[in-house]
């Protein structure tokens, strides 16, 4: 899409939300709690975190942000009701929007899916509350300033009109996710791990395919992300992903309802994964059916694109960061 198309874009979205926005408003004020758990998804850039919302979605057991909802993402509450009424059978007894036709799906772009049904990253429901543009750890000051009740009402306004637990990915708050697991209380949080040598040379490809070079910073920034700005494109993805993943374990250590999940595993089995949720709910009060009845199989994306020299430089450079915060880990070298 053209800048100009954008402009555009943003222009109808911005008038909609001055109209919109009050509405949200007093419609919201009445989702004090929830009725239905809530599944937030973290981690990496590139981890599987898309996979794990287009498969969530996929089920037909949570509601989630599609591109439509995406578009009301300043008056969810209403967006998630005309999505209602524009694409579910049951609203059209005399199929006049019978030429409506979407469903989720399992591709994407960078984290982007296409389809009026398919996942969104819902990026712009949760800019109304933090102010940064892309995810990155807010300071004690910003948390402050963050109005957490009026993200987890926005939230529970969706799942009013869907009567369902609402899935979405959380990045924007993945490194503060105590405040807003303080108001949520009934929450699950799903977080996607994946080898490291896999998921640095996919930042890195994905580096190039959105600005056309390896140096430009792309996706959430960690706490230490001015410290990895000094630093080369590898010690910078290797900091990305190690400081990502060390800050959500050690905020998840006491979470009662976490679940941790690799990619490579979640590809071979999502019906053993799909157990280890089902009695995570059940922990919250909430059924889902015991027979799994989804994608067998993903087929995981590790093909080599880097040099062996440049593979070299991600295990080291990954390796320093492990020494220097006196970690153990070990990186798979033959992953690729």
């Amino acid at each position: 899409m053209t800048e100009q198309k954008y402009s555009q874009l943003e222009h109808v979205i911005t008038q909609l939300s001055s109209l919109l926005s009050p509405v949200q408003m007093q419609q919201q004020v009445h989702h004090e709690q929830a009725n239905w758990p809530t599944i937030l998804i973290v981690g990496a850039p590139r981890s599987g975190t898309t996979l794990m919302l287009q498969w969530l979605s996929s089920l037909g057991l949570f509601a989630y942000p599609s591109n439509v909802m995406n578009r009301f993402a300043y008056a969810p509450h209403i967006g998630a009701l005309i999505q209602r009424m524009l694409f579910e059978h049951q609203f059209d007894p005399s199929g006049e929007f019978d030429d409506l036709k979407s469903s989720v799906n399992f591709e994407s772009l960078l984290g982007k899916s296409q389809g009026a049904l398919a996942t969104s990253e819902f990026q712009h429901f949760f800019r109304q509350y933090i102010n940064h543009y892309m995810p990155a750890h807010l300071s004690d000051k910003e948390v402050n300033e963050v109005d957490w009740q009026g993200i987890c009402q926005g939230l529970f306004s969706i799942q009013d009109v869907f009567q369902k637990p609402f899935v979405t990915k959380a990045m924007m708050a993945q490194f503060n996710l105590a405040p807003l697991c303080r108001v949520l209380k009934r929450v699950v949080i799903i977080h996607c791990q994946r080898e490291p040598l896999c998921n640095m040379q996919s930042i890195l490809l994905a580096r190039e395919q959105y600005y056309g070079n390896r140096e430009q910073w792309w996706s959430v920034k960690p706490a230490q992300y001015q410290q990895l700005l000094t630093m080369d494109c590898y010690h910078q993805v290797a900091g990305q992903v190690f400081y990502s993943n060390d800050s959500i374990a050690q905020q998840l250590t006491h979470h009662s309802h976490a679940l941790h999940i690799d990619y490579d595993q979640f590809c071979q089995n999502p019906a053993g994964f799909y157990q280890q949720l089902r009695q995570t709910l059940a922990n919250l009060d909430y059924e889902i059916p015991a027979d799994y009845t989804g994608v067998s199989q993903f087929k995981p994306n590790n093909r080599q694109a880097l040099t062996k020299p440049e593979v070299s430089q991600l295990l080291d450079a990954y390796q320093f960061h492990c020494q220097a915060n006196l970690c153990s880990t070990t990186v798979d070298s033959q992953a690729l």
